[in-house]
């Protein structure tokens, strides 16, 4: 039963309790207040005041019972004690109060099998400790905890003894530190003495770091730890290592500043002895899900070994998400860098042989039923050429917009505008002669811009369908704005041509007529064969005509022309320079057609589930038929076919075929220079029904032991071992005191509590596949590749995984990108093995350290490679 319990402390304290009468005597409060000297640890020295000054409610209750001793003013709580008193919270066995001493004594009980239980816990502050007994004052607020533990943050902190000698510090006897939750823990931080402020810091002098409890590294002065959880400022600290073409490598040596709760930075240096230094920033702000991004500044002169010279080198990545209103985003992806950036200072082999980088940005205004107006901006770079093309974009759409109805019939407007730019910085490579034995290839850089506005409407209807036969008529038409426009003039004094530019503001424009003819139709067995119902073979026909008129002539003013030295007539657009070209320089009937496959089959899955539907397969054949052309009417056809839902493999491919034979063209020798399309039907040749261009097939497979996966199975990944204990069991309590009442087990002789045999199980995946590729455009221009790629994922033992994965070239007969990973799960420690074991990033990196957060820089890391 439990009894709830008030006590109110003034002058005069004053009892009450549900079920308990207080007797007749009086109690006499004027000896309870006292000082409690904890000097000695071992024992308490009482000295009284004449008066009481203490002012706090107090509640307590026991489930057996609460026995009260009026004369000796003590009180006694027995199972399951619980015991508040202002901010603190004291749980136990057993909680005796003396009133003249102002003491709680605090400790467990034993049960019939000698195993202890309702070990004492206190909570002061939202601090927890526990301990074998806990002795305090409250009228100091000082005490001592036997055997005492705490958890602070991602740790826990033992003592032979914990002393509270104020409200916010405690000393902690032959005390240690360790991240591991281990009942036993082997590897931890040892200090004769230490000192815990409360939700601060921990002193610690000397600190012994022990491994499998031997001593393995000492250091004999003090230092302090922040006992604080979440981001909080301070320095980083740095990792180091040895190279052969660095020299002595110090990294990652900083400072971080939890500026608040929105945003922080942190101020990071690279040095090597013999390749410079890298000095960065990076901060980082978030706000809610609104605003989300960082900015990461990295700037020095780094080189790769010490015949070289140093080079700037820089980076500047800038990422942001906001959501400025449900109707306006704002998102940028930015990066710069200088030439060789990353080859110059990246360690891991993914950024080192990254070629490109790009960036982008974007602000879209949502105008609902209006449309859309979206800015942006696009950078493709190559850092190892140093050439880019960037382009600011401004773009507005508007979403089919009802016109008006005819037999109901809708006609209805949609289209775009936008404004284009594109800025290129290229490589010069014309050959310059020097004279008649000698070129040069001038390499020098030079700049290309070019710019656009477009006006795209399009207006559609649908027509009534005939025979299950949609028919959807279109009107597109298109402008381009430009400031400029090309002339070239041939001079055949000097075989050369000659360009001018004209400025201005002149126009390109175009349209066309589509009408579209659509229809589905289905084929359906049911066969019945063990659990397939049903197969269904659906069709998907789509023709559509165009037309597009010849705009090449000298009333529109979009093409010139001129006649080179062999009297050919030359034809250009006057807008190239700025990617012109949308009006047709030719008339244009064309027929496109699309021809949609899809298998699907029906399983039965018993009388109580829905039948499942799978996709076997899906396929595909695109092409069209140029109505105006004078020859070579049929364009190339191309194919695409994918088997989605195959447990076995993983089909896809697709390809080009070409319906017309080729030619030979000769040179002056008789020698075959090249191939070209004839206006002769491949069959017609008796060579076969079509030419085949190209063909790309890629089957890849994954099972594990669990059998073949429908989905791909990736490589097993680092991952936590199960933890003995759950989470219940993780708490302090439940921790102490299965520790304490930890026994060794007796030799079971007769094998009663052994398990029987169980079989070994070690969790494997292995995917697999075969990628291949032909292109033959002509009998003398023909490429092949085939590349076998291999993965597998191993857990030979809990907490080992193995992951290896490579390329093969079959046809050179080259090993690409073989790479091994070894790690193992120490429980609180964590191991990493990469190796590179050939090509140009050959290397390995070995690290182990820590898991526990505020100590992942405590760590050995151990890595070689070719600029490293």
């Amino acid at each position: 039963m439990i009894y709830p319990i008030f006590i109110f402390l003034i002058p005069r304290l004053i009892f009450s309790f549900q079920g308990v009468s207080p007797n007749s005597d009086t109690l006499d409060t004027s000896n309870f207040i006292q000082k409690v000297d904890l000097q000695n640890e071992d024992s308490l020295t009482i000295k009284t005041k004449p008066k009481s000054s203490l002012d706090t409610l107090v509640f307590f209750k026991a489930q057996d019972s609460i026995k009260i001793n009026l004369k000796s003013k003590t009180m006694k709580l027995i199972e399951k004690a619980d015991l508040k008193m202002g901010s603190r919270n004291l749980q136990a066995k057993y909680i005796e109060i003396d009133f003249n001493k102002s003491t709680l004594d605090a400790y467990p009980g034993v049960d019939t099998n000698g195993i202890e239980y309702g070990f004492p816990l206190m909570i002061d502050n939202e601090e927890e400790f526990m301990g074998e007994r806990i002795r305090f004052n409250f009228k100091t607020d000082k005490g001592v905890i036997t055997q005492g533990e705490t958890e602070l943050d991602e740790g826990f902190y033992y003592g032979k003894k914990i002393k509270k000698v104020n409200k916010e510090d405690f000393f902690i006897q032959e005390g240690y530190y360790t991240p591991c939750d281990e009942l036993e823990p082997s590897t931890y931080f040892g200090s004769e003495q230490m000192k815990l402020e409360n939700n601060n810091k921990i002193y610690m002098d000397p600190i012994v770091f022990y491994i499998q409890d031997l001593p393995f590294l000492v250091y004999p002065f003090g230092l302090f730890f922040s006992t604080q959880s979440g981001r909080r400022s301070g320095l980083v600290v740095p990792s180091y290592d040895f190279s052969d073409a660095r020299g002595v490598v110090l990294e990652d040596f900083g400072f971080y500043w939890a500026a608040s709760e929105y945003w922080d930075t942190k101020f990071l240096a690279d040095y090597y002895t013999k390749g410079g230094y890298l000095f960065s920033n990076s901060t980082q702000w978030k706000n809610g899900n609104t605003l989300n991004g960082k900015i990461n500044v990295e700037y020095g002169k780094t080189r790769r070994n010490t015949n070289e010279s140093f080079a700037n080198a820089y980076n500047f990545n800038f990422d942001n998400s906001w959501k400025v209103n449900p109707y306006q985003q704002f998102s940028a992806d930015l990066r710069f860098a200088s030439n060789n950036f990353n080859q110059n200072t990246q360690s891991s082999i993914g950024r080192r042989v990254q070629q490109n980088i790009r960036s982008n940005a974007s602000y879209n205004i949502n105008l609902l039923k209006w449309g859309n107006i979206s800015t942006g901006y696009n950078r493709d770079q190559n850092i190892i050429t140093d050439e880019y093309t960037q382009s600011p974009k401004f773009s507005y759409s508007l979403p089919n917009k009802r016109l008006f109805s005819i037999y109901g019939n809708d006609f209805n407007l949609s289209g775009s505008t936008g404004l284009d730019y594109t800025h290129e910085k290229l490589i010069n490579t014309e050959s310059i002669n020097v004279n008649e034995d000698s070129t040069y290839v001038d390499t020098n850089f030079r700049f290309r811009e070019s710019g656009k506005i477009t006006l795209r409407p399009t207006i559609s209807f649908n027509l009534p369908k005939i025979y299950h036969i949609a028919i959807t008529p279109s009107v597109s038409t298109g402008m381009n704005l430009y400031n400029r426009k090309l002339t070239k003039n041939y001079f055949s004094e000097n075989d050369s041509i000659a360009e001018s530019l004209q400025y201005g503001i002149f126009s390109e424009y175009w349209y066309n007529y589509n009408v579209a003819f659509q229809t589905t139709i289905y084929g359906i067995s049911n066969p019945n064969i063990g659990k397939i119902k049903s197969i269904r073979h659906t069709f998907q026909p789509t023709v559509t005509y165009r037309f597009r008129p010849d705009q090449s002539g000298n009333g529109y003013g979009f093409y010139n022309s001129f006649v080179d030295s062999a009297g050919r007539e030359i034809s250009y657009n006057v807008f190239e320079k700025d990617g012109g070209g949308g009006s047709s320089r030719r008339e244009e009937q064309t027929l496109i057609y699309s021809l949609n496959n899809k298998v699907e089959i029906k399983l039965d899955q018993g009388d109580t589930l829905e039948a499942k539907k799978l996709e076997l397969m899906n396929f595909s054949l695109n092409g069209n038929y140029n109505f105006t052309a004078d020859s070579l009417n049929l364009s190339d056809v191309s194919f695409n076919i994918r088997t989605p839902a195959l447990k076995i493999i993983n089909l896809s491919g697709g390809g080009n075929f070409s319906f017309y034979d080729q030619d030979p063209t000769f040179d002056d020798d008789g020698n075959i220079t090249s191939y070209n399309n004839v206006d002769r039907l491949f069959y017609s040749s008796g060579k076969g029904l079509v030419r085949l261009t190209s063909i790309r097939i890629g089957i890849n497979t994954s099972f594990s032991n669990e059998g073949i996966s429908l989905d791909k199975v990736d490589p097993i990944v680092d991952q936590t071992l199960p933890d003995t204990l759950n989470v219940a069991e993780k708490q302090l309590g439940s921790r102490f005191a299965q520790r304490r009442n930890l026994k060794a087990n007796s030799f079971d002789k007769y094998g009663d509590s052994s398990p029987g045999w169980n079989s070994i199980s070690i969790p494997w995946n292995i995917s697999m596949g075969v990628n291949y590729s032909y292109n033959r455009s002509s009998p003398i221009q023909k490429s092949e590749s085939v590349n076998a790629n291999f993965s597998v994922g191993i857990e030979p033992a809990e907490g080992w995984l193995i992951n290896g994965s490579f390329n093969i070239d079959l046809l050179e007969r080259e090993l690409l990108t073989p790479n091994i990973n070894i790690s193992k799960d120490l429980g609180c420690w964590g191991m990493n093995f990469t190796w590179v074991p050939t090509g140009v990033h050959k290397h390995f990196r070995f690290s182990i350290g820590l898991n526990a957060a505020q100590l992942k820089d405590f760590m050995y890391e151990k890595t070689t490679s070719n600029y490293y």
